[in-house]
C-alpha cells in the first residue's frame, strides 16, 4: 500500500510539473498619458507561473517590478531632474494561445514607489498580444495601466519572455 501511495504521488507530481509553464522576462516601454509628462522610458522584469486549463488556455500567477526613469524638465530659469519610480505588481494571468499568436491579460494589485505625488498604490492591468518564436520564447507587445493619484500612469510596450 505504501509502494502505491508513493507511485501515486510521484505520478501526480511529474504531471503537473509537465502541465505548467514558468516564464521569466524583462520587458520596456514608452510612457504615455500624464507619465509622459515626468518619464522618459520605462524597464523592468517580470516572473509568471502558468497552468495548462486546455492545450490553449493557461492560467496562473505573475509578478514583476517595472522602473520609470525621470524626465528632465526645462523651465526659464533653470532645468530639473525629476526622480524615477517604481511599482511592484502581483497579478492573476490568462493566455489563450491560437497556434503561434496569443493573447494574455493580467489584472491585480500594483504597489508604488517614489517620491513623487503622482503615483499611488492599486489595481494594475495589463492586456498584451503575442508571438510563441520557438517553445521557449515569446515576444509581446503591451499596454500597462498603473494607479496614480487621479493621474494617468501607463506604458505602451513590449517584452520578451523565456519559457521554461
Amino acid at each position: 500500500m505504501k509502494k502505491l501511495l508513493l507511485f501515486a504521488i510521484i505520478f501526480f507530481a511529474c504531471n503537473v510539473q509537465a502541465q505548467t509553464d514558468r516564464l521569466l522576462g524583462v520587458h520596456f516601454g514608452a510612457p504615455v498619458g500624464d507619465a509622459a509628462d515626468i518619464s522618459t522610458f520605462n524597464f523592468g522584469v517580470d516572473a509568471a507561473f502558468l497552468f495548462y486549463v486546455t492545450d490553449e488556455l493557461y492560467v496562473g500567477a505573475a509578478g514583476g517590478f517595472t522602473h520609470f526613469v525621470g524626465k528632465e524638465i526645462d523651465n526659464e530659469f533653470s532645468s530639473v531632474k525629476l526622480d524615477g519610480f517604481n511599482y511592484i505588481y502581483f497579478a492573476g494571468s490568462a493566455q489563450y494561445s491560437f497556434g503561434k499568436l496569443f493573447a494574455a491579460a493580467d489584472v491585480g494589485f500594483a504597489f508604488y514607489s517614489g517620491d513623487s505625488d503622482l503615483g499611488k498604490s492599486g489595481v494594475y492591468y495589463q492586456p498584451k498580444l503575442g508571438y510563441h518564436i520557438i517553445d521557449a520564447l515569446d515576444v509581446y507587445v503591451s499596454y500597462k495601466g498603473l494607479p496614480g493619484d487621479g493621474y494617468n500612469i501607463a506604458t505602451l510596450g513590449g517584452g520578451i519572455s523565456y519559457r521554461y
